[in-house]
């Protein structure tokens, strides 16, 4: 009895191994023209006249989410610090980008804006203490 239930276990084990490597896409892809001058694919190779073969790359992997968080937190942090410094300056000249045109910021948005980036920046951490960017170091 064991040994059945060893050999249906290994069994499973390969039919999992092979479900899994089907899933795969295909990297290589047929194309040809019919005599209506359709282009047609297909990942079967077919008996027609024309056939080319079309190899398929495969494309870059994502990145972990965490490990891309990471990675823009300190440009996300950068224009956060740029943008409160702007907006706390008082510059007449600052545009906001609207329905894809730019527009002047308005002194009613301002405030607005600026709490908003604030907020934002509390969640950036300072490389050098390891502390918000908006809580200073302690002074000694």
């Amino acid at each position: 009895m064991r040994l059945k239930t060893a050999l249906l276990m290994i069994s499973l084990v390969c039919c999992a191994a092979a479900a899994a490597q089907s899933d795969k896409k295909p990297t290589l892809m047929y194309k040809w023209t019919d005599a209506a001058g359709v282009v047609h694919y297909s990942a079967i190779s077919v008996d027609e006249p024309g056939v080319t073969e079309i190899e398929i790359r495969q494309g870059p992997k994502l990145p972990d989410p965490a490990v891309a968080a990471r990675l823009k937190q300190p440009l996300d942090c950068a224009q956060l610090r740029e943008n409160v410094r702007l907006l706390e300056s008082g510059a007449q000249n600052l545009q906001v980008v609207e329905n894809g045109l730019p527009r002047q910021l308005t002194e009613g948005e301002r405030v607005p804006q600026l709490e908003a980036a604030r907020v934002a920046l509390q969640g950036c951490v300072d490389g050098e203490n390891g502390l918000p960017s908006a809580i200073p170091p302690e002074q000694n």
